[in-house]
């Protein structure tokens, strides 16, 4: 648990910032606000983060559950909207693309690629995040799901998310690749092309169902992260505290589903989510004076969660291995295999991209 909490430490503002911003630069040119320069990126990065901290704090996980479905109901329908659109459009001239070219020896395209693997289609963390809010959804409703309820909301949250993801990454491939345009590091600047692309392809009345596509897809990310990873930290705290204790696994575990969590105890799970605002709010400040600074911090929030992946796994295979699940729950010999494997290709991966990054 503590290689868990000192990497979710190292990660979690910065991941935040990481989104926050993005929605921040998406929803300023999305209504055209007009900000002052020495107000970027910091004052509208913040008042998003509070918009989402308030939500956060004075619903907590009903208000999370109720927001998302919203959400997510408007992204999904956007998205598709956006792809169809993109499909049936008028062919562009060939002769006016350009062909990028990619080197697995450039430092800034293993650098892309790193960033690309951290959040494709989610992060590592996600199968942590799903277990605190089964277990809250549990404890709000008086009583446990099965075990095929659970595997089967998180079969379907992780494919729709691995869904939505190819939609995006198809969104891209057909109107940013190859334009011969290459996307800014500000915040601003890139929305303003990621916007601008659309609509020259599409037409100025594309704009609006872009714009909300693009602006649900990360309000709902910066809502996520900045409930879960309080909510993952003040589970770990209780189950701290009661190991602390000396009590038995079986305890713990009879504690963990009952009325003791709502992301932990109330105090505890708010006392997180406010370490978390500060420390992304820091983040703001201490970049604010960078160039390029969303671009940055994406960068590096994104890169540090593909180097965190293969760490993950193995906590998370162990964990499945554990005492604490029972072992008609416990994964089958082929899904222990894949998941072996896949720690293995992760470790690989990680190795050859510090290797590049050293020798380059």
């Amino acid at each position: 648990m503590r290689t868990y909490v000192v990497l979710t430490l190292l990660s979690m503002c910065l991941i935040q910032a990481a989104v926050t911003l993005v929605t921040s630069a998406i929803a300023i040119h999305f209504f055209g606000l007009q900000i002052p320069a020495e107000y970027l990126p910091h004052a509208p990065a913040i008042a998003i983060l509070v918009i989402a901290a308030v939500i956060l704090f004075i619903g907590q996980y009903s208000a999370l559950d109720k927001t998302m479905k919203a959400i997510i109901l408007v992204l999904t329908l956007t998205t598709i909207t956006a792809l169809l659109m993109v499909l049936f459009r008028q062919p562009a001239d060939p002769a006016s693309q350009v062909t990028p070219a990619f080197s697995l020896y450039d430092y800034a395209d293993i650098i892309f690629l790193a960033a690309f693997l951290g959040w494709m289609p989610a992060p590592m963390d996600i199968s942590v995040w799903h277990s605190v809010w089964a277990e809250e959804d549990a404890r709000s409703k008086g009583r446990r799901p099965s075990l095929q309820r659970v595997m089967r909301d998180f079969r379907i949250g992780y494919f729709g998310t691995a869904i939505l993801a190819m939609i995006f990454l198809s969104l891209g491939a057909m109107i940013m690749f190859g334009n011969g345009e290459t996307p800014s590091q500000s915040g601003a600047v890139f929305a303003a092309q990621l916007m601008n692309m659309y609509t020259d392809s599409l037409g100025e009345w594309a704009y609006p169902i872009i714009g909300i596509a693009a602006l649900a897809t990360m309000f709902s990310t910066t809502l996520t992260c900045l409930d879960a990873y309080p909510r993952t930290l003040a589970e770990c705290y209780l189950i701290w505290r009661r190991d602390s204790d000396h009590q038995p696994v079986a305890a713990n575990r009879a504690m963990a589903s009952g009325p003791a969590v709502d992301g932990g105890p109330r105090h505890v799970y708010r006392v997180m989510l406010a370490i978390c605002v500060i420390g992304t709010v820091t983040i703001f400040f201490v970049v604010s004076n960078t160039a390029g600074a969303m671009g940055l911090v994406v960068t590096v929030a994104t890169v540090v969660s593909f180097l965190s992946a293969p760490v993950l796994a193995a906590i998370n295979h162990r964990v499945m291995q554990g005492e604490t699940i029972a072992v008609a729950d416990r994964p089958g010999a082929l899904m222990t295999l894949w998941s072996r494997v896949g720690i293995a290709t992760m470790v690989l991966f990680s190795l050859a991209y510090l290797w590049l990054m050293l020798a380059g």
